[in-house]
């Protein structure tokens, strides 16, 4: 199976160009300026010094057993584009759509009943993109169908890194915030965020281990704040649990 594998990965050039130059983000596509800057926002529940607290693996490489066997994975995910499916996957292209249960995350971000908690998820997700747009440009990882021309996103590639997935992290760090606020909706929720997550795979446009990378942050990210940041959390819990149990 691995030397079929390998066979294969030759014939659809995974490991390098035309010119022999190995396949990247960086000769493949063009870092969008705005993804650039998120890396330098002001951090606040994070020091400067994160890359000591989060810490994933480096991103597969194009020659490996497992890239070869995560692009074959894609494009099997490839028959489960329903239109039902797609609707969703374009409703996600920005966290705005991010659905959980019935709730939209625009819909908590805009009312001012949630004025404090969308503060302090903003604040959350700055720090994240801070970490998920550094380890993006470290790892300079390639877009899928960039590695085989089979796969066809259906939505167009984000002009930034693969590895790690940013809607995978920002998915399941909110899963874990609503959990800790609702723990009696912690499956139906954490069912959301992964979805959320999957369906960047289905769409074509991330690696399984991508997701998971992303998965590993939001982990890290989230036992930061239980850790450092309970009493702030707790606040939250205490003042919105009532509100978004009448949403949810």
């Amino acid at each position: 199976m691995i030397i079929k594998l390998l066979f294969v990965s030759l014939c659809i050039g995974l490991i390098n160009d035309s010119s022999g130059v190995e396949v990247t983000f960086s000769n493949t596509q063009t870092l969008d300026n705005q993804y650039l800057q998120l890396t330098k926002k002001k951090l606040t529940f994070i020091s400067n010094e994160w890359n000591k607290l989060i810490q994933i693996n480096k991103a597969p490489a194009n020659d490996s057993v497992q890239t070869m066997s995560e692009l074959s994975y894609l494009l099997k995910r490839q028959g489960d584009r329903a239109d039902l499916k797609k609707m969703e996957i374009n409703f996600e292209r920005t966290l705005y759509g991010f659905k959980f249960d019935n709730i939209y995350f625009h819909d908590i971000l805009i009312q001012k009943e949630f004025k404090l908690l969308s503060k302090f998820l903003s604040d959350c997700i700055t720090d994240l993109g801070v970490v998920i747009h550094t380890l993006k440009i470290e790892n300079d990882r390639v877009r899928p169908s960039f590695l085989n021309p089979e796969l066809k996103p259906i939505i167009m590639n984000p002009n930034h890194a693969s590895y790690p997935s940013g809607h995978s992290t920002i998915a399941y760090f909110l899963g874990y915030i609503f959990s800790y606020i609702l723990p009696e909706k912690k499956q139906l929720l954490m069912k959301d965020a992964n979805r959320i997550a999957v369906n960047r795979e289905i769409a074509g446009v991330h690696y399984p281990s991508d997701t998971l990378g992303g998965k590993r942050i939001a982990q890290q990210y989230f036992s930061h704040i239980l850790k450092n940041h309970s009493a702030h959390l707790n606040v939250i819990k205490k003042k919105f649990r009532n509100l978004l149990l009448k949403k949810w």
